[in-house]
């Protein structure tokens, strides 16, 4: 305190912080640093866990690139997170894998393969959907950013995904960028407004 003050009863702050001159500076900025070298450390650790590092290595597999190409053990944790029947899906595989080979045998975009895929969706909706799950996982997509966020205590990796139920219609207009440029905006939005929102759009 201002020396000036030290017969006065003080009864707002006046902008004056009390440090221990015995302490030194370093020490003084050590315990900072350390919780924040703590908690970039758990964050990768988070973000670079056992879990995540499958669901890459089982992303790289669906390239055709790759020489796991849909391995269907190292698929399994994106069969889980997408939620489809692996046995259904491994008979898929044993027709569109040999298709997606002669499609597109150099390939190394997941997003053009997933075109390529889309073609025949209905012949292979699983492996579809494992595409589309694959794309828009944080490990692939700029939703990893979440990862390093506090919303990541709430949001599971499938929530931040576009097949999530809310966001179901979102990652159709992702993916089919090359109909909805043509779309009449204004008609877009008129029927976006009739349905159920707090807020009217006009």
């Amino acid at each position: 305190m201002n020396r000036h003050l030290s017969d006065s009863v003080v009864i707002t702050t006046v902008g004056h912080t009390d440090t221990d001159d015995s302490v030194p500076p370093h020490k003084t900025l050590k315990r900072p640093l350390l919780n924040i070298l703590d908690r970039a450390i758990t964050e990768l650790e988070t973000r670079f866990c056992q879990k995540n590092l499958e669901l890459m290595k089982a992303t790289s597999s669906l390239v055709p690139t790759s020489g796991t190409f849909l391995h269907g053990a190292l698929l399994h944790p994106l069969v889980e997170l997408a939620g489809t029947d692996a046995g259904c899906l491994n008979n898929e595989i044993l027709v569109a894998k040999p298709m997606l080979l002669k499609e597109c045998p150099n390939e190394p975009d997941l997003s053009t393969v997933c075109k390529t895929l889309q073609h025949y969706k209905a012949a292979f909706p699983l492996l579809y959907k494992l595409y589309i799950t694959a794309l828009v996982i944080g490990v692939s997509s700029a939703a990893c950013e979440s990862s390093f966020s506090t919303l990541s205590r709430v949001l599971t990796p499938f929530r931040r995904t576009m097949l999530h139920h809310r966001k179901r219609n979102l990652v159709i207009l992702a993916h089919e960028k090359s109909i909805t440029y043509k779309l009449d905006m204004d008609e877009f939005v008129r029927e976006f407004a009739k349905g159920n929102r707090r807020l009217t759009l006009t």
